[in-house]
């Protein structure tokens, strides 16, 4: 619980901080739709998590978030590339 409490200050300035800039930066309906519905989604789904290392990673996440919907002008997550290869073929990985 004291590892929650020094973490919880961190959490909701991130929080506040994503906020603020939804409404600053973001004018699109969907941009501000996705901010106003999907962020306090994320935070509450995560809101229970004890476990200080992966409260830090989720942190860092966020933030990297941040900065790529900043760089791209969007503020959806980036689907991770993946490389497709139809089971029917030839290539080996």
């Amino acid at each position: 619980i004291i590892i929650m409490l020094a973490t919880r200050p961190q959490v909701l300035n991130l929080f506040r901080r994503i906020m603020r800039s939804g409404r600053r930066d973001w004018k699109d309906p969907k941009h501000l739709r996705y901010i106003r519905e999907e962020i306090p989604r994320e935070f509450r789904e995560n809101k229970d998590i004890e476990n200080e290392e992966f409260v830090q990673q989720l942190l860092k996440e966020a933030t990297d978030r941040i900065e790529i919907a900043n760089h791209y002008k969007i503020p959806f997550p980036r689907r991770a590339h993946t490389v497709y290869v139809p089971q029917n073929s030839q290539h080996s990985m």
